[in-house]
């Protein structure tokens, strides 16, 4: 996916309007920006209870954004009103409870990031047909991850009933 030109661009129209709607969440324009979608039950209610393995929690970043940030990264938090709220992290644009939120400004910032980390949903599939590279995260089953040199698939950790870790 990443040898070859990205299956699809932006076109300027759009290009000019994130980028202005970028700089009036406080992201500079040239600025290099990380996306990041954290998969929860919210979005999907009618089939969220089944599909909660492929869930985290948005708090267990906080590491992840806090290295982003000191190297003078934006990260942009992707997804919809109906998720936790993030912690407040500098330097961190939790963007579904903006005003900026939009289908529109979604896929702008999925094609403008320098890469995308998320874990298994839709969203985090839409920066790969910009070319950006992906991070997945919390994988649950190694059966179903994207293979292709732009990828870095990272299990999830699974606990059985007593807490334990199941064994890779």
């Amino acid at each position: 996916w990443s040898r070859q030109q990205p299956f699809l661009t932006l076109d300027s129209e759009t290009k000019a309007r994130g980028d202005a709607a970028l700089a009036a969440l406080g992201v500079p324009v040239d600025a290099p920006v990380v996306t990041l979608h954290v998969r929860t039950i919210g979005y999907s209610q009618a089939i969220g209870h089944r599909m909660r393995l492929r869930n985290a929690r948005i708090a267990s970043y906080g590491e992840a954004v806090k290295r982003l940030t000191e190297q003078g990264i934006s990260v942009v938090r992707l997804g919809d009103r109906t998720m936790e709220r993030a912690p407040d992290w500098a330097g961190f644009v939790d963007y579904p409870f903006t005003d900026a939120k939009s289908d529109w400004m979604d896929v702008y910032l999925a094609a403008r990031c320098r890469f995308h980390i998320g874990t298994s949903s839709g969203m985090s599939f839409v920066p790969l047909m910009y070319g950006r590279p992906v991070v997945f995260t919390n994988w649950p089953t190694l059966d179903q991850m994207v293979c292709a040199p732009s990828v870095i698939t990272l299990p999830k950790v699974l606990l059985d009933e007593a807490g334990n870790v199941v064994p890779f």
